[in-house]
């Protein structure tokens, strides 16, 4: 498989729910960066497979879906929008992956996602008319 593939499998596996299927995706020393305010940073395979369970179960319904992915090499920018439902709201945010492969699986992720418009959605950050908080 081609990083783009790779990549893209690992993005369609969290529609599954299943944690087990996503982690599979990723290298035992794989890093997780999510960058802003309500990201977060961890490495190690072990404790993704962790977290993934509870992020699996919070976010129903969930959904990547690309938006013209490109490879460089073995680094996949990955433009998408996330859909699902947290806590009964339905949420669409906006978002690009650098996703890094080594060895056909995903030895790191750098997400870059819009906090604010989930904020919004969760009806916890105010909404101004032209959209901005």
């Amino acid at each position: 498989m081609t990083p783009l593939e790779i990549a893209l499998a690992y993005l369609d596996s969290f529609a599954s729910g299943d944690p087990d299927r996503v982690a599979a995706c990723v290298t035992e020393d794989f890093r997780n960066d999510q960058m802003g305010a309500l990201g977060s940073r961890f490495q190690g395979k072990s404790q993704y497979r962790e977290r993934l369970a509870s992020f699996l179960e919070r976010f129903a319904g969930l959904s990547y879906t690309p938006c013209d992915p490109f490879a460089t090499g073995n680094r996949v920018a990955l433009p998408y929008r996330m859909t699902a439902t947290d806590a009964g709201h339905p949420i669409a945010i906006d978002g690009v992956m650098i996703i890094t492969i080594r060895d056909q699986l995903v030895c790191a992720r750098v997400d870059y996602w819009d906090g604010l418009t989930y904020l919004q959605q969760m009806e916890m950050a105010p909404v101004t008319p032209d959209g901005d908080a």
